[in-house]
């Protein structure tokens, strides 16, 4: 079984050479793994969920000096719903290190729609230049292909210049070699030590053992064991025979809580978000907590760096040239600074005739004052 699992690992990883001029590349892990982690596992679901809500946190707005281009972006984003594309794009960089949409039209972009993560197999590149030609999705048995061009990839920390990037369980995922030995997943030693512990509680729940003396085989059988079995907890036993009772007890020296604590704390730096320990470490300190804190928020600004830049240049970038502008629209994460007006400021814009005085009454009145 050891030597089959190795060989399918090795069989779904690495670079294949097709041709003199194109190589094939296939994620070393498989994304439907990634997606079976994340929905199995409370730990995995918790981090990616909470890293993908700071990232994402109140929205997102464009800034542009050219309002023009900023007018065309803005419609094309809420034609596209980009916010919640975005809210797809994020949770699967964050978990995957990858994600991917399609151009419906590459030439004129009308449409961006969600490739299914788990769809993606392979990417094919040019051997030179290491650039995409084209993507390999496989789906219900069928599959297709689509040209680089018309993919927008989210590829996000890659090693050693892989066609993919690398999430944020990545390590958890991965197996490794010792000795010429096969080491699973952590991912995997959790799960089958949760399994053996659930094994252990369920054998050594209290047991007891009666021992009627001097009662013969067939009355303990047809008469005592039925009425032992119908015993509700806290109802006792009543019996003029002398009654012998031993509990099975679990083996003092089985102790696994320094084992347990070292497999979780790997899980959890794997992880990469520390905050997940404040809601399952006791005693975590005040500083604790602010560092886990600062640590995440380094993360989560990474990640927006990239989606922003990938954002900008490769799907804002184009709309604007094909609408003839040659102007740039930047992403910013978060609401627009608004400025606080006060009350000289209404005034001095109406002395200066820049508001109506029906403007400068309503605003009075946003701000509180009682007008009829």
């Amino acid at each position: 079984m050891a030597l089959l699992r190795l060989f399918r690992r090795k069989e779904s990883a690495g670079v294949v050479v097709l041709l003199k001029d194109r190589i094939v590349e296939r994620p070393s892990i498989t994304f439907e793994s990634y997606i079976n982690a994340y929905l199995g596992d409370p730990y995995i679901a918790a981090a990616v969920d909470l890293l993908t809500d700071q990232v994402l946190g109140s929205g997102f707005y464009t800034y542009s000096e050219d309002e023009r281009a900023k007018e065309v972006i803005d419609e094309f984003n809420r034609r596209v719903g980009m916010d919640n594309l975005l809210k797809c794009v994020v949770k699967e960089v964050v978990l995957a290190g990858n994600s991917f949409l399609e151009l419906v039209e590459p030439t004129s972009i009308e449409e961006l729609r969600p490739i299914r993560l788990s769809s993606v197999v392979e990417v094919v590149r040019d051997r030179e230049s290491l650039k995409p030609l084209y993507y390999k999705l496989r789906e219900g048995g069928r599959e297709r292909e689509l040209e680089s061009g018309r993919v927008v990839h989210f590829r996000f920390n890659p090693v050693n210049n892989s066609a993919f990037g690398i999430g944020m369980i990545h390590q958890l995922l991965e197996g490794r070699s010792y000795q010429g030995k096969y080491v699973p997943p952590l991912i995997e030693i959790k799960a089958q030590m949760e399994d053996d512990m659930r094994k252990v509680l369920h054998h050594y729940l209290p047991r007891h053992i009666y021992q009627f003396k001097g009662t013969s085989d067939e009355v303990l059988k047809n008469e005592i064991a039925p009425l032992i079995r119908e015993l509700e907890a806290g109802e006792d036993l009543l019996t003029n025979k002398e009654v012998e009772i031993k509990e099975v007890k679990l083996d003092p020296r089985a102790r696994f809580g320094e084992y347990i604590s070292y497999v979780e704390n790997q899980i959890l730096a794997g992880l990469q978000t520390p905050v997940i320990k404040l809601f399952t470490t006791p005693g975590f300190t005040e500083a604790s907590a602010k560092a886990a804190i600062a640590i995440s928020e380094r993360k989560v600004r990474s990640v927006q760096r990239f989606v922003k830049r990938v954002v900008e240049n490769e799907i804002w970038d184009r709309v604007l040239k094909q609408s003839g502008i040659p102007s740039k629209v930047r992403m910013n994460w978060g609401q627009p600074d608004v400025p606080k007006l006060e009350f000289r400021d209404v005034m001095r814009a109406f002395e200066l005739g820049v508001i109506s005085k029906e403007e400068a009454r309503r605003m009075l009145a946003d701000m509180g004052w009682r007008l009829d």
